[in-house]
């Protein structure tokens, strides 16, 4: 979440990719909204990942904050041809948190992403993979009504409960990660369209706001066994930073879903320190290497050692 990097320097990011790259992790999505700040660290970024030629980036235009296509447009055509984009099937991946009602002035949704978006980049020569996180429709419809798609992103990663103290959640308690799993899945192979799973170790945030939790000691290694077994074309871990907040504005953040390393030069968001401070996740990234490296190779290997 690159909203959460305002004061990053280059040893920032250098940090957060090589970790990743120890955990088995290809790349990073980049999500994004419209900072005036946001350019200078998305610049530094690339400028970093040069120096690991096998990792990649991508963008995830944080569709509940951007409103301007010409800026999507803008950032794709930029970073377009750096060796650390990301390409899928050939064509530059692109993804989005939200976005399922965003027209850009035209008459409906298909019609605005390509006027605004797809085609004006095909002009330039650039040929996107657009696969965004449009969880606001019924995932059984996603690729009939959207068209202009060519995949999907799950953004439900995290389990319901049962327990009375979480009476505020994202999600109804029939809104399973399978449910949509299974329908993506068997959709996205009539219309020959791309699934991305999301998955990720936990879900706390108890702002005034923002009272969510789901409280499920199991679900990093019960999603991981889900989403081997089903061999999504693509796993998305939410989130690698999750923890911080890095401008003036709190929105996001403190959602305890890191598995990245709590570096100082992040903020916290004002009352999230109960849950954050002190706070370690990084062990989650030794459950995650393990896992990943069985979605990749198709076998589990032996545990050699046991830590509590």
């Amino acid at each position: 979440m690159i909203g959460n990097t305002y004061p990053y320097r280059s040893e920032n990011f250098e940090l957060d990719i090589s970790e990743a790259i120890s955990t088995e992790i290809d790349g990073f999505a980049l999500n994004i909204g419209d900072d005036e700040w946001t350019p200078s660290r998305i610049e530094t970024m690339f400028s970093v990942a040069r120096s690991f030629p096998h990792f990649k980036l991508f963008f995830s235009f944080d569709m509940s904050i951007i409103a301007s296509a010409e800026l999507i447009v803008d950032y794709l055509l930029r970073y377009a041809n750096h060796p650390n984009s990301f390409y899928f099937k050939n064509r530059y991946f692109v993804s989005t948190f939200a976005g399922e009602n965003q027209s850009f002035g035209h008459i409906d949704v298909n019609s605005g992403w390509e006027i605004k978006v797809k085609q004006p980049l095909k002009q330039q020569g650039l040929d996107i993979y657009f696969v965004p996180s449009w969880t606001g429709y019924d995932a059984w419809d996603m690729f009939h009504w959207f068209p202009v798609v060519d995949g999907a992103f799950s953004w439900a990663a995290w389990f319901p409960t049962v327990n009375p103290l979480a009476n505020v959640r994202p999600y109804p308690d029939t809104d399973t990660p399978s449910k949509y799993d299974l329908a993506y899945t068997q959709t996205a192979r009539r219309y020959l369209k791309t699934y991305m799973a999301g998955l990720s170790p936990c879900f706390f945030a108890h702002f005034p706001w923002k009272n969510w939790v789901y409280p499920d000691l199991t679900l990093l290694v019960r999603r991981f066994r889900e989403l081997i077994r089903l061999q999504p074309d693509l796993i998305q871990v939410i989130s690698w930073n999750g923890m911080h907040f890095g401008n003036s504005i709190e929105i996001d953040w403190g959602e305890s879903h890191y598995i990245g390393t709590q570096q100082k030069e992040a903020g916290i968001p004002n009352g999230a320190e109960k849950w954050i401070n002190g706070f370690d996740h990084e062990p989650w990234r030794e459950i995650c290497r393990y896992f990943i490296h069985a979605y990749k190779t198709g076998r589990f290997s032996e545990i050699t050692v046991r830590v509590l």
